[in-house]
């Protein structure tokens, strides 16, 4: 895109020093708060039970195979599957059968802008600079984070 085409879809933006733009039109975006509490939803809707405001402590084991997980609650749950999905806590959960992920946890500062009701308004998209490794998504309807 040139910076004529990036005025046009984002008027107020200062385009000072812009030479080049792209627009991925197919790529999307999950507001993570709305998309979780879908699938949470979804799951309930077809018998699952939530159990939110826990953690899992560890996986029980029995002969060398997994026989449930343990909630920081107490709260012992019997399962010959599970998925993992504990975003930064995955890797000390693995290491529980010896499997050291490659993954590593980093922390950046953000800026959390207040903008009720007008987030998409304001920012209508993802933007992302890669040259300088910043980027702001709107989050939800009401706020739009800076990294």
């Amino acid at each position: 895109m040139t910076p004529d085409d990036i005025a046009r879809m984002a008027p107020g933006f200062t385009l000072d020093g812009i030479v080049l733009a792209a627009w991925e039109a197919e790529y999307g975006y999950a507001d993570p708060y709305d998309a979780t509490n879908a699938l949470a939803q979804g799951a309930r809707d077809r018998g699952a039970i939530y159990l939110g405001g826990r953690t899992v402590d560890r996986f029980a084991v029995a002969g060398g195979k997994l026989s449930g997980v343990a909630l920081s609650d107490g709260t012992r749950i019997s399962a010959d599957r599970a998925v993992v999905a504990v975003g930064p806590w995955t890797k000390a959960l693995m290491r529980q059968f010896g499997v050291e992920l490659p993954l590593h946890i980093e922390r950046h500062a953000m800026a959390v802008l207040d903008a009720p009701g007008r987030a998409n308004e304001i920012l209508p998209f993802s933007w992302v600079d890669d040259a300088l490794s910043h980027y702001a998504p709107p989050e939800g309807r009401s706020t739009i984070l800076v990294g």
